[in-house]
């Protein structure tokens, strides 16, 4: 039997990166200098495994993406991080630890950060770090700039939406793929049979069997589901149950579509809402402020311009794109 070669062109690059960072790190060396300060060839390493494909997203409409490499792509945000921190502490512009704790604080207070650290996906000073650059190219890009509280009451009203959390679901479910077992189901649901027995003797989802039925919350501006699902769930009021929604796979060459029947249970309804001004004050301030000194682009261009000056060096072949380009 011969088997078939799956080496790829992404694998041998990520060979490289990753003999070349143990190289860097076996001699004791960095793998860049921006200014005298290492970017460590563990830390690079360790930033090239965790790259997502959102990252080489430059425009969503119409969709680009950046032509780098994705160790060229991390050693960049890398070095712009290091000059973003070293002009921010030279402009005393740098947010102090307690604003930085606060903030981490609340962020730990979310159920997906709390996932993601016990998962080890995060950690605690990875957090701390992002969040002090994060601040810190904030008040790059907003120094000199100010507001009244008439301009950011107007700012608040102006853009109601993104303060507003939209209508949400909070829905129970099950499906089957036995199109015998539809007429069954729905006079059960006739005979006001509850929910939960109904999901035990016909789902033929394991998940949702598990669950009893029970699906989440979800927004009524929800992308991720069907949109079969999306508006049946639309339509019904609390406690009352869809007739059959089909839903068909997407068709797969040489296979017929499979053909699942969902049966929804609106449990509740809840309202849309939006916090009042005084709720948001802060948060609007702060992106009326930055919306006033012309964006995160402000802070993107001082960066640049420093980074024109600042020297750096790197120690990987192929990086050489990264350096200072030469003043004409």
């Amino acid at each position: 039997m011969r088997v078939r070669n799956q080496w790829t062109p992404c694998a041998a690059a990520l060979l490289c990166i990753v003999l070349a960072a143990g190289r860097a790190e076996a001699q004791g060396d960095s793998v860049a200098m921006v200014n005298g300060e290492p970017v460590g060839a563990a830390e690079f390493y360790d930033r090239v495994q965790r790259i997502n494909v959102r990252d080489f997203i430059v425009t969503a409409t119409p969709l680009t993406f950046r032509q780098n490499s994705a160790g060229q792509l991390v050693l960049d945000q890398m070095i712009n991080e290091r000059l973003t921190i070293q002009w921010a502490s030279k402009a005393n512009l740098m947010p102090p630890e307690t604003e930085v704790e606060a903030e981490l604080t609340r962020a730990k207070a979310q159920p997906q950060v709390k996932q993601a650290l016990a998962a080890h996906q995060l950690t605690e000073e990875g957090m701390k770090q992002n969040i002090r650059l994060g601040k810190a190219r904030f008040n790059l890009a907003t120094t000199g700039a100010t507001v009244t509280t008439e301009e950011v009451e107007k700012y608040y009203k102006d853009h109601l939406a993104s303060y507003t959390t939209p209508e949400r679901y909070a829905l129970e479910g099950f499906n089957t793929d036995k199109q015998s077992d539809l007429v069954k189901i729905q006079a059960d649901i006739k005979a006001a049979r509850p929910f939960p027995e109904m999901v035990k003797t016909y789902s033929t989802d394991p998940r949702l069997t598990a669950s009893k039925g029970v699906m989440g919350v979800f927004s009524a501006n929800d992308q991720t589901m069907p949109p079969a699902i999306h508006e049946a769930a639309i339509a019904l009021k609390e406690g009352q149950i869809s007739p059959a929604v089909k839903v068909e796979s997407a068709a797969v060459p040489g296979k017929p579509k499979a053909v699942i029947w969902w049966f929804l249970h609106m449990v509740r309804r809840l309202p849309a809402s939006t916090p009042p001004f005084g709720v948001v004050q802060k948060q609007a301030e702060h992106s009326a402020l930055l919306e006033k000194a012309g964006g995160m682009k402000v802070a993107d261009k001082k960066i640049d311009d420093f980074r024109q000056l600042s020297e750096i060096k790197i120690n990987l072949p192929g990086y050489e794109m990264l350096l200072p380009k030469p003043a004409k």
